[in-house]
């Protein structure tokens, strides 16, 4: 919520489409070029203390969460499907521990749906849909918090 009143995420993008998920980043170039667009950047905002992942909020379709790892910077994604087993805490390819990450909404209006749908449809740079950067990013002109 300090995030979103610090106007932190105002004129942002979703860039980057993994497939499962839509991420928001702050600064595309940098993330390109430098591999993190929150590392040594004017844009720079704290990253995940610790994980808070919790079977009481699980990754379903349309939930927003953060991806938890401390060296990603403060992105955030939108699942694209139930996603519960790709984000909880779980044993990666090579045997280590991965701690699961939190999830702190939902999409739940039918309109702003559609417009994470049409996002999910957008072609990548390196061809076809899914899985690589937005041909056209898309901005997040403001955010704000509202009431229910």
């Amino acid at each position: 919520l300090q995030q979103v009143d610090s106007k932190a995420w105002d004129n942002t993008h979703f860039d980057l489409h993994a497939g499962h998920v839509l991420l928001a980043r702050r600064d595309a170039d940098a993330d390109i070029e430098n591999n993190s667009p929150f590392k040594n950047t004017k844009y720079a905002v704290p990253s995940v203390s610790f994980p808070e992942f919790s079977p009481l909020f699980p990754h379903d379709k349309y939930t927003v969460a953060f991806p938890g790892r401390r060296e990603t910077g403060q992105d955030f994604y939108i699942n694209l499907i139930s996603n519960t087993n790709n984000h909880s805490p779980r044993t990666d390819k090579e045997g280590k521990f991965v701690e699961g990450e939190p999830c702190f909404g939902k999409i739940v209006d039918e309109n702003s749906r559609k417009i994470v749908d049409w996002m999910d449809s957008i072609k990548t740079i390196h061809g076809g849909i899914k899985d690589g950067i937005l041909e056209e990013p898309v901005t997040i002109v403001s955010a704000k918090i509202v009431g229910v």
